[in-house]
């Protein structure tokens, strides 16, 4: 399941359509800010919030952010603080229409600001 625009629909709808497709089967979902729309404090609450309703716990439930307002990598982080345990993006933040998170960043970020980003990925950036 693809909730295209997630963060622009009413939260408990979602909520709701996401709850259905789990009971008709649907082990993961992700839902994504296709448009750049929220802001990372939006996101890390829609996504603590969709995984608290939509028991998602235990299932995928990946971050996938557009950069229309610059800020995919941030809100791409604050998925992951939401519960994200993973992140759809690109190198050089190239991708549809105005870019997606930018994966070097978002793998810096972590590993240079770990009290911050207390996250791990196995991604070797010694070279």
């Amino acid at each position: 399941m693809v909730a295209e625009d997630a963060p622009a629909a009413r939260w408990t709808y979602l909520c709701r359509i996401v709850e259905a497709v789990i009971k008709a089967g649907r082990h993961h979902g992700q839902i994504p800010d296709t448009v750049g729309y929220t802001t990372p404090e939006e996101y890390t609450h829609f996504m603590r919030t969709d995984r608290a309703r939509a028991q998602f716990r235990q299932r995928s439930s990946p971050s996938h952010c557009h950069n229309d307002l610059g800020m995919a990598v941030a809100n791409s982080l604050a998925g992951i603080a939401g519960g994200a345990r993973q992140v759809k993006c690109t190198v050089n933040g190239i991708g549809e229409r105005a870019g997606n998170a930018a994966l070097e960043e978002i793998v810096m970020a972590i590993n240079v600001a770990h009290d911050k980003f207390p996250w791990w990925n196995r991604i070797d950036t010694r070279n």
